[in-house]
């Protein structure tokens, strides 16, 4: 009596969802946020006074308005 073996296929991962970017007008940032910032998602800037977190979020409505339209922007200052 001859058994024959089913061939296991091993476990796989499920793929990553792709998350969609859009620049953030710097390619450093870009580079170290895997493509810019993300779309649908909410995004939290933080640290200390006069590090430039107004002038990111500025730039980041600005770069979404470009390819968007401006009236899809809404920002949020939560420190005043």
């Amino acid at each position: 009596m001859s058994q024959t073996r089913s061939k296991v296929k091993p476990l796989s991962r499920p793929a990553a969802p792709q998350i969609r970017t859009f620049p953030t007008g710097s390619t450093l940032l870009d580079l170290q946020n895997g493509g810019g910032w993300p779309l649908a998602r909410m995004v939290n800037i933080v640290g200390d006074a006069s590090t430039g977190k107004t002038l990111i979020a500025i730039e980041a409505a600005a770069n979404f308005a470009r390819l968007f339209g401006a009236e899809n922007v809404r920002y949020c200052e939560t420190e005043a």
